[in-house]
């Protein structure tokens, strides 16, 4: 099975310039199928990474919120009370 770009070239006798009419590169169709595939994955890749960066905001806002807020905590539940 043949996989890629069939590249003109191979299809051009060796006189003649690959410029020449007629001599486009063609595609085979599991080649359309990857392209397909690989432009859906740059998609999802770079909604991931924007995902990604809403979330990282939102965590550092509540935590700048948290860290500077001047409510009084409860007392912790680690402290033993003295008997």
């Amino acid at each position: 099975m043949r996989v890629g770009v069939y590249h003109p070239r191979y299809f051009a006798p060796p006189t003649e310039p690959l410029e020449a009419p007629g001599f486009a590169a063609r595609y085979t169709s599991s080649m359309s199928v990857i392209l397909f595939g690989m432009r859906l994955l740059e998609v999802m890749f770079f909604v991931g990474i924007a995902g990604s960066a809403v979330v990282v905001l939102i965590a550092s806002v509540e935590d700048a919120r948290e860290l500077f807020s001047k409510s009084d905590h409860a007392p912790s539940a680690e402290k033993t009370p003295s008997a």
